[in-house]
């Protein structure tokens, strides 16, 4: 017991193995649980504190616009509060949601080698596979689905567990599918990458069939083989495969094919759609757009958007709670924070995307870096993204792994 004990106190002994081990177990509860997920982030952002990673968090924030717009974003948060129609505690509940995004910098210096890299995309995609093999058996009626926690609170009824919510997993399996089939590509004797590449493939479009990682995966899908090809024609032909593999995707999946069908006929603003998934998100846009005419230069405040969004006579399904978002990250910042706060997340999208050449001493570290960018841009119109504890999660963590390489350049 009292060598067991002193292994213990040895490990803690080494701050930054342990803020690595912290990131990897965030990481491998990403599609899992977002809460355990992000209490082991931020105990290795405290770790990698206490290691005296201070000199790189700097170097990294003088070096990446991007983190120093998302500082930006956070202050414009901190300053409505002064303004803000919601209470201080829903307005510092709001702000905190957008720290995460302060992570970052001290998440960096973990990935001090490729091996870690490849270590944190393993625990992503490890997490993918005990998620997909969760779906598998609550779907064979083996497992309760009420250990999920089902987006269905749209719908009035209250979510009936935690432990998996299906729409950010999707995301997450998507991801995994395509770390798993780069890593097929570049090293073809490791069958078993593909093999893991179609498991979840399948798990993603006929067990889950959440759109959002659906068409997330087909967008990585065409950017993987856009990466692998050279000339233009090649270019056509992996915008056709993605096009086929979705196609097929739609031909060969029942639940996948009746979750496009919804998408295509509610997408409008007839009474008959009104009341689902696809004709909620139309009926937020337009009654946020209300919102944002009515305040356009600051928004309404951190946290302002649930009384902001009553006061429109917009329809609320969650039985005595106000709607908390209106489901698009975009009109989520306008509404808070009008154009201003709006231009400011827009520039951290686009000089994140700029300063992926800066990455130039790892060409994989680019890729990977412009794939999250893409999945994060187009995943900012169909949900919340940073503020969400789960997505927020995956991205702080794509995003700190793949532009640590920019720390390869300190001297």
């Amino acid at each position: 017991m009292t060598r067991k004990l002193s292994e213990f106190k040895k490990m803690f002994s080494y701050p930054e193995q342990v803020a690595i081990f912290f990131l990897g177990l965030g990481t491998f509860f990403l599609a899992l649980s977002p809460l355990l997920s992000r209490n082991s982030l931020i105990l290795a952002v405290i770790f990698s504190l206490l290691a005296g990673n201070w000199g790189d968090a700097c170097y990294a924030v003088r070096r990446l616009k991007f983190i120093q717009w998302s500082m930006a974003l956070i202050v414009l948060m901190a300053v409505s509060l002064s303004y803000s129609i919601a209470s201080l505690k829903h307005g510092l509940t709001a702000l905190f949601h957008y720290t995460k995004l302060l992570y970052i910098p001290f998440l960096l210096p973990l990935f001090t080698s490729l091996k870690v890299r490849r270590g944190i995309i393993y625990c992503l995609i490890s997490s993918a596979i005990v998620a997909a093999l969760l779906f598998l058996l609550a779907h064979w009626n083996i497992l309760s689905v009420s250990l999920f926690r089902y987006s269905s609170v749209l719908f009035g009824q209250q979510p009936v567990g935690y432990f998996v919510n299906p729409i950010p997993a999707s995301v997450i399996l998507a991801f995994a599918f395509y770390f798993s089939l780069d890593f097929f590509l570049k090293e073809k004797r490791k069958f078993y990458f593909l093999l893991i590449a179609i498991f979840l493939f399948l798990s993603l479009f006929a067990v889950n069939s959440e759109r959002t990682g659906c068409f997330i995966a087909v967008i990585l899908l065409g950017f993987l083989l856009f990466r692998y090809t050279t000339t233009k024609k090649n270019y056509i032909w992996s915008l056709v495969v993605s096009l086929l593999v979705l196609f097929l995707s739609y031909q060969i999946f029942p639940t996948f094919q009746y979750r496009v069908k919804d998408l295509v006929y509610n997408f409008s603003t007839k009474p008959a759609s009104q009341d689902t998934s696809i004709g909620l998100r139309i009926q937020f846009a337009l009654n946020s757009f209300t919102i944002i005419k009515a305040h356009p230069l600051l928004g309404v405040g951190a946290g302002g958007f649930p009384q902001a969004y009553k006061k429109t006579g917009g329809k609320v399904v969650i039985t005595k709670t106000l709607l908390n978002d209106p489901h698009n990250s975009y009109l989520l910042v306008a509404v808070q924070l009008g154009v201003i706060g709006l231009a400011t997340y827009l520039l951290i999208l686009l000089s994140a995307w700029v300063e992926v050449k800066k990455l130039w001493r790892d060409p994989e570290a680019q890729w990977f870096a412009k794939a999250t960018l893409l999945a994060l841009v187009f995943n900012g119109f169909t949900d919340i993204t940073i503020t969400s504890t789960a997505f927020g999660n995956l991205y702080v963590i794509l995003l700190s792994c793949f532009f640590s390489a920019i720390l390869w350049d300190k001297t």
